[in-house]
């Protein structure tokens, strides 16, 4: 039952990813900055994906975040829609070190347990 689950999910993950790299909207105007400064650059897409955060931090390096539901799966796509990686987290915090990611555009995605929520972000590293 977890493998289907989880193959599920993932299905999920790619097919939304594939989706979403030929969506032709432009991404700065439904993006909310969260984290800005001279390293890194996270936002938000869309308004109603800050109700899912409790806090975004940004210190040492790494990019800490808490949320209101458990993260189920992170995925990293860079800005030629390749995965860079995904993971299971299974927690409500998650830190991504800035040092991982080289320069350019990445989207971020968190698929929360539930299921029904999946949250993306884009992290510019300068």
């Amino acid at each position: 039952m977890k493998n289907l689950l989880m193959i599920i999910t993932l299905a999920t993950l790619s097919i939304t990813t594939s989706l979403s790299a030929n969506n032709i909207t432009n991404p700065v105007a439904d993006k909310n900055s969260v984290i800005k400064n001279h390293d890194v650059e996270l936002s938000l897409n869309g308004a109603a994906a800050s109700e899912d955060f409790i806090s975004i931090d940004y210190s040492k390096n790494y990019i800490s975040l808490e949320t209101k539901n458990e993260i189920a799966f992170l995925q990293v796509v860079n800005q030629e829609g390749e995965i860079e990686y995904q993971l299971p987290i299974g927690s409500n915090n998650l830190n991504l070190s800035s040092e991982d990611f080289t320069k350019g555009v990445y989207t971020v995605n968190l698929l929360f347990d539930n299921g029904s929520e999946f949250v993306t972000t884009t992290l510019e590293k300068f």
